[in-house]
């Protein structure tokens, strides 16, 4: 005796018994191998490496976050015993608390007025020499030309 699904038993169509479904005749899948295949490929090929990139620095972070010790009970009380002699200190001697502090302001507005200069990524230089050729093409066909051949596939009135 024979499950369903299984060569010479009945059983539904598509599953491993029974490859497709009756009288469907099996068409073959030819490769489009255009302008615009190419771009939408090398675009989603972007994507994907762009995705990884930004996992695997997510990853690197979070692995470099729990290699570090910062969260270790002794590590906070030498830390906060640290910070304490170091009030101490700068509050005794307070020119040396105000000069820490002035160089202080003046990193922050150094970090914060730099205007750090952005790398031109390839895909988006692709990309956008992609829409503009695109256009550009769209723009050319819907222009009618004087004089000229017609575009591809359309027809003219006859004169006269």
């Amino acid at each position: 005796q024979g499950y369903m699904g299984q060569p010479g038993y009945g059983g539904m169509p598509g599953q491993p018994g029974m490859p497709g479904q009756m009288g469907m005749p099996q068409q073959e899948m030819a490769p489009q191998f255009n302008f615009s295949t190419i771009i939408k490929f090398i675009m989603e090929m972007a994507a994907i490496i762009q995705g990884c990139s930004l996992i695997g620095m997510m990853a690197g972070g979070w692995a470099q976050e729990m290699g570090s010790n910062e969260e270790q009970p002794l590590r906070k009380v030498g830390v906060w015993l640290g910070n304490t002699a170091k009030n101490a200190v700068t509050s005794v001697v307070p020119f040396v608390g105000a000069r820490q502090r002035h160089q202080a302001l003046q990193d922050v507005w150094m970090t914060e007025t730099k205007t750090p200069k952005q790398p031109r990524r390839w895909w988006v230089v692709l990309g956008s020499i992609y829409f503009i050729v695109s256009l550009l093409a769209e723009f050319k066909v819907a222009q009618p030309t004087a004089g000229g051949p017609a575009p591809v596939g359309a027809t003219r009135p006859a004169e006269g």
